[in-house]
């Protein structure tokens, strides 16, 4: 699995690379404020998955059907131009996010969140969530998994998968895209719960994944690392994807 990963990273690089002195190290993490992730990816006609190809339709209603993401092994340090970066939703509106914060912030039970209902509705249907398959094997073991995410990055502070796991896929690590302003725009693939935690808990920087930056940002990474930071453009001084080439 790893060298099937170097390899895809030694393609990407030779593929996706504009200047070699500012393409970015595609296996190096780079730290964000969570308060930093603004939004998450919705489908595009250049995203690789969206929950309309995964869920039947009987279940359209307890997803967030528009959300999209890129496959992390297929792109992963990928530059990749077009309007993918325009179609994307504020956070605020993501789901998990909402439900988390009604429990840990207003006190709420989870079984009034919409993320448990959705999830419970699933189960009526025939279907199986995170694995369980009656409302009851759900309600007494997913909460408490959650829980103890919650309780452990709160308690031991937020941890790579690395040091968790002893050598676990960088893979897993919370992947982002970065658009063409330099947003960080959430993949919808690993590391949701984690992300949502830290932003809850307020923790100052996490580690994060870059799966595809808009070509416009690479651009612009490339100038920086010619000329240095464009006039005006003091604000990108301490942007997280630019210490590579400013430092």
């Amino acid at each position: 699995m790893i060298e099937s990963l170097l390899l895809r990273i030694k393609f990407n690089y030779h593929r996706y690379a504009s200047a070699k002195g500012s393409f970015p190290n595609p296996y190096k993490l780079i730290y964000v404020d969570p308060k930093d992730v603004n939004w998450y990816l919705l489908k595009s006609g250049q995203t690789d998955y969206d929950n309309d190809q995964a869920k039947t339709t009987e279940l359209h209603d307890t997803y967030q059907m528009e959300k999209g993401r890129f496959d992390r092994r297929k792109n992963l340090g990928r530059t990749l131009g077009g309007p993918w970066d325009k179609k994307k939703k504020e956070w605020e509106h993501h789901e998990l996010f909402r439900s988390l914060k009604a429990v840990y912030c207003r006190d709420k039970q989870w079984e009034e969140t919409e993320y448990i209902k959705n999830a419970l509705t699933r189960i009526k249907r025939g279907y199986s969530s995170k694995g369980y398959t009656t409302k009851e094997e759900y309600i007494n073991n997913r909460p408490s998994e959650i829980d103890r995410i919650y309780q452990n990055i709160q308690q031991e502070g937020y941890k790579t998968q690395d040091q968790i796991t002893d050598g676990r896929n960088i893979l897993h690590e919370v992947a982002v895209n970065i658009g063409r302003n330099g947003e960080f725009i959430f993949n919808n693939s690993a590391g949701q719960h984690r992300l949502c935690i830290a932003k809850i808990l307020d923790i100052d920087t996490i580690p994060m994944l870059v799966v595809v930056r808009h070509k416009k940002w690479q651009e612009l990474r490339d100038e920086i690392h010619n000329n240095g930071l464009p006039g005006g453009r003091k604000d990108l001084r301490y942007h997280p994807d630019l210490q590579d080439i400013l430092d």
